[in-house]
């Protein structure tokens, strides 16, 4: 079955829409931050990261099954994996995304998706790279579809009632953190990717049809979270350095990330005034200078960039300018 594929670059030309100031979230959680990131994360943060977007083979199938496809683990998967992150050779850190929309967890097990995040962990491991998985999109919470008997998006309800909210972090994300709390081999969790496009309060128009307020959207972003605390650090895929100065620049997560794609410039970290590392997590690797890019990104004090991308089957991605990148 083929694959849906998605990526922060199909947003590059969503008019912005006039919004009133976001209210700051209430949050009486009590947890903190990391007051110290794992030595392998300082160490690769201080040298300037370098990494990629893969972002899967498969969206949304990559772990677990759905029309018949097992995930990392199967034979085809895995040859192609090999290859590519043969071609990501140099890199510090992939991103790959997860759960998704959702889709797999419906013809899925717990087991099923640790299995393959354990090959995942072994193919990247073998080749010196960190993963970042990125547990769940913006597109869980789209207007649901059934392709061949599986849903695609449609999830909203999940991330805003709270029994349900439970369940879903009871079962498909606290297997992970008891797996991988101390794995060395995952640089951080990034707990959603550009979560802004499924604002209704938002800075700008939302990109999914279904939509969450800000303070729905935070409570589902840090009871996610809630387990994962105190092993890797945690960050979140923001889509545009006004959404990562308006909602997370002070929020409880131990890395900061921002995604751009050539909208106008970035801030300098200075000029963000935090002391957290900030990365920048996705940008457009067609029609770009990758090297030259990595090197404005340094220049403005990022802790480091992550091209978009390997395998995203959207306008963004040049997938031999990144291997050209890596030399590979």
């Amino acid at each position: 079955m083929a694959s849906t594929s998605f990526g922060g670059a199909q947003l590059v030309m969503m008019a912005l829409v006039g919004c009133a100031p976001l209210e700051v979230p209430i949050d009486d959680r009590t947890t903190e931050p990391l007051e110290v990131l794992p030595p392998e994360v300082e160490d690769r943060l201080s040298q300037y990261l370098i990494g990629a977007n893969l972002p899967w083979i498969n969206y949304g199938h990559d772990f677990g099954r759905a029309w018949g496809n097992n995930g990392v683990r199967s034979p085809a998967s895995r040859a192609q994996l090999e290859a590519d992150f043969d071609a990501m050779l140099g890199a510090d850190v992939v991103r790959w995304f997860v759960y998704s929309d959702g889709r797999a967890l419906d013809t899925s097990t717990p087991e099923e998706i640790l299995a393959d995040l354990d090959a995942a962990l072994e193919i990247a491991d073998a080749r010196g790279i960190q993963l970042m998985p990125v547990l769940f999109d913006f597109f869980w919470f789209d207007e649901a579809s059934i392709v061949d008997g599986i849903q695609l998006f449609g999830r909203r309800e999940i991330a805003v009632d709270p029994d349900l909210r439970r369940d879903l972090i009871d079962t498909w994300i606290v297997p992970i953190a008891e797996r991988y709390a101390d794995d060395e081999r995952i640089f951080a969790f990034d707990i959603i990717n550009e979560p802004e496009w499924a604002l209704s309060d938002g800075l700008h128009g939302a990109v999914a049809k279904e939509t969450v307020t800000l303070q729905q959207m935070w409570d589902f972003v840090f009871d996610v979270a809630e387990p994962l605390r105190g092993g890797r650090p945690l960050t979140v895929g923001s889509a545009k350095a006004k959404d990562l100065e308006a909602i997370w620049l002070n929020a409880p997560l131990d890395i900061l990330q921002v995604h751009h794609y050539g909208l106008g410039g970035l801030p300098s970290v200075e000029a963000l005034g935090t002391d957290k590392p900030v990365l920048v997590g996705e940008f457009a690797t067609d029609g770009t200078n990758v090297r030259s890019r990595m090197e404005t990104y340094e220049e403005l004090g990022y802790a480091g960039a992550l091209p978009w991308s390997l395998n995203g089957d959207d306008r963004a991605t040049d997938r031999q300018a990144l291997a050209d990148y890596f030399g590979n």
